[in-house]
């Protein structure tokens, strides 16, 4: 295996992992949007 096979895949597991904890942490900050706006309503 080259070097830039090897830097190509080390780099695409990276981003994947980056966007899975980008999508995690929206969903949390939409979660607690979500859970103020019921609070209003009560």
């Amino acid at each position: 295996m080259s070097a830039t096979t090897l830097a190509r895949r080390y780099a695409g597991a990276l981003f994947g992992i980056a966007e899975k904890a980008n999508i995690v942490d929206k969903a949390q900050s939409d979660l607690k949007l979500i859970t103020s706006s019921l609070c209003a309503m009560l």
